[in-house]
């Protein structure tokens, strides 16, 4: 099945930059999408492996040619994973009626965001301007 009008447009997201944003709305694009994992699954994840890409939709989801040769040109550092979490969550009968929570993900890197790998339970988010906040993955309780 070829790519969707949207699904390119989300993919070519993923390989270029758009306006660059400040921490403060970064943290809002990460916020939606907690916000439609929760949604979807009826809590909140208890780490960010899910939100991140960690997790497989569809054991059997490949990631059609198209996609691959759009998202050759992506930055190391936008992580890959999330793109295809993303197709894999639209095409799959499961999941494709509900939000998709990796979408803003890639509104995220296209604005300019990265971040750090979760530490003690806190994902730093950097802007563009190495401007950092750290948002709380897991209870401390």
């Amino acid at each position: 099945m070829s790519l969707s009008a949207i699904e390119k447009d989300c993919l070519h997201m993923m390989i270029s930059t758009g306006t660059l944003l400040g921490v403060e709305d970064l943290h809002t694009l990460f916020e939606d999408a907690l916000s439609r994992w929760e949604q979807f699954q009826g809590h909140r994840p208890s780490t960010w492996a899910p939100v991140l890409g960690g997790i497989k939709i569809a054991a059997e989801f490949e990631v059609p040619a198209e996609a691959a040769l759009i998202l050759d040109a992506c930055p190391p550092e936008r992580r890959q994973q999330v793109a295809i979490a993303y197709l894999a969550w639209n095409r799959h009968a499961s999941t494709r009626e509900h939000a998709n929570p990796y979408e803003p993900l890639l509104s995220f890197f296209h604005h300019g965001g990265t971040w750090s790998r979760p530490e003690n339970g806190i994902l730093d988010i950097y802007d563009e301007l190495g401007g950092k906040c750290g948002i709380l993955t897991k209870s401390t309780l």
